[in-house]
């Protein structure tokens, strides 16, 4: 007989997946299914699996002391049990399977054969949102990370403005002005690194804007419509508005054309009424810092000033009478101008709120004739005197003086008054020319018409008592006159008020 014997060639290397259940305390294991049948021993040998745990946590190695393992050739799998009690089938854990042979003696294709026990997935790291709007204060920027069904996040990393060097942390603080940016990552407890991500733009601006009040000055009221303006500036954020505040409470928006700002006053669509204010002035950058500028004692003044209307004046030369003028205003008076017929204009510098003008001796020493006297008030804020009833407008005021001589049959009397020495004439009043020789002239013609006569009468010489008799008749006669005189004057003053 021939016995016949079966030969298997077996040169294939058999393979091995590693199965696992889903991770978590309660999964203490996993099982190793194999191609083929494998040698039970090896199958079943704890030394031959083993453990390659993440890089932050220990236990890493063979499972020798640390599992059970049963192999069931009809099945071809080996089910590895852990004994120690710590441990379990956690996310991302890599466990390997090695020097296992078949029946035939070869060796695992892969050798070692090693399996996570889930996908390894990098975490998942965000950022806190950032505004596209400019900051004015430090901003703090928290980095999270998440790593779903794995491993769990472990470290944060980032860098600051592109800086060479990463710091480790969640809570980035930003504090320096202009655009700065972070870049991140997260990595896993598993070892999985994210890719670098970086943040929007984090603009700072911790100054505030440049602002000034350039006009109007304090120093003199205004009137009618005038600005207010100045300049403002922010390098960083830009300035976002200038506003004026007139102690109300109430904003007001200014206009801005390039580094300049002004705001119209008085005009139709804003007005102030007279009176003195504060005004604060705001300037607001992009980030919302703000400056301000006081514009103190701004003074608003519309109001014309006053003067009393002269009217219509006649007397005669020589006429002493005191004149003068009442000029007012609500806050200061500048000057008053006053032109004679039509010769040039003349201004005289005013102060205070009310003045009394003195126009004697302008309106006094007039010559003869009819004359216009205009003339007007002007207040610091440059308002004129109001119109009256002669001249409509704002224009001067207007009065007509009208001088007469003095009649004929009065020019001793009046070279008698001259004559006297008055207070005004102490005083150093001036008076006219006529005034000033005719007290001479009458004198000389008084006596040597006496003389004349005393002559053509007796054609002899002329005893020394007839000049005594004379003179003492001419003294008493001019004594006579001056109190006449006294009494004219005293009555018109009289009828003057």
């Amino acid at each position: 007989s021939i016995d016949w014997k079966m030969i298997v060639v077996d040169n294939t290397h058999p393979t091995v997946d590693l199965v696992f259940d889903t991770p978590g305390e309660s999964n203490k294991g996993f099982k190793a299914v194999f191609s083929e049948n494998v040698n039970e021993a090896d199958a079943e040998n704890p030394a031959n699996y083993f453990l390659n745990n993440w890089p932050t946590a220990g236990g890493s190695g063979d499972l020798t002391g640390d599992a059970n393992i049963t192999y069931n050739w009809r099945t071809r799998t080996a089910t590895v049990t852990f004994t120690n009690t710590d441990w379990y089938i956690s996310p991302e854990q890599q466990w390997g399977v090695q020097n296992i042979h078949d029946l035939a003696g070869n060796i695992l294709a892969e050798n070692p054969r090693m399996e996570y026990s889930t996908p390894m997935v990098a975490p998942v790291t965000t950022v806190s949102e950032i505004s596209s709007d400019w900051y004015n204060t430090d901003v703090i920027v928290t980095l999270t990370c998440s790593d779903i069904n794995g491993s769990g996040c472990y470290l944060t990393h980032y860098s600051l403005n592109g800086g060479e060097s990463f710091e480790v942390g969640n809570q980035v603080t930003v504090s320096a002005e202009g655009e700065n940016t972070i870049i991140f990552y997260s990595e896993d407890r598993a070892g999985n690194v994210e890719e670098t991500k970086t943040s929007n733009v984090i603009k700072l601006d911790l100054t505030n804007p440049d602002l000034a009040v350039l006009n109007p000055s304090t120093a003199t009221p205004k009137a009618g419509s005038f600005v207010i303006d100045g300049t403002v500036s922010d390098t960083l954020s830009g300035v976002q508005g200038v506003t004026l505040n007139f102690g109300d409470g109430v904003l007001h928006d200014t206009t801005i054309t390039d580094s300049t700002w002004s705001f119209n006053v008085n005009d139709d669509s804003f007005n102030l009424a007279d009176g003195t204010y504060d005004v604060l002035a705001t300037a607001t950058d992009n980030s919302g810092n703000t400056s301000t500028e006081m514009l103190t004692g701004l003074v608003i003044d519309n109001t014309n000033p006053t003067a009393t209307v002269l009217g219509t004046l006649s007397f005669t030369t020589g006429d002493t009478t005191p004149r003068s003028l009442a000029l007012s205003d609500n806050t200061e008076l500048s000057q008053v101008c006053y032109v004679i017929d039509t010769n040039t204009q003349t201004c005289l510098p005013l102060f205070g709120t009310g003045y009394s003008w003195d126009i004697t001796s302008l309106i006094n020493t007039l010559s003869v004739g009819t004359h216009i006297f205009t003339y007007y008030v002007v207040d610091t804020a440059g308002n004129r005197s109001d119109s009256n009833t002669i001249v409509e407008g704002n224009d001067p005021y207007a009065a007509s003086v009208v001088v007469a001589a003095v009649p004929q049959q009065e020019q001793v009397r009046g070279a008698a008054t001259v004559a006297t020495l008055t207070p005004e004439a102490v005083q150093g009043e001036q008076t006219t020319e006529e005034e000033t020789t005719s007290p001479v002239v009458a004198q000389e013609e008084v006596k040597g018409a006496e003389d004349t006569t005393q002559e053509e009468t007796t054609k002899k010489p002329i005893p020394w008592w007839v000049y005594v008799l004379g003179g003492t008749t001419l003294l008493s006669f001019i004594i006579f006159l001056i109190a006449r005189r006294r009494k004219e004057e005293e009555d018109k003053e009289k009828n003057i008020k």
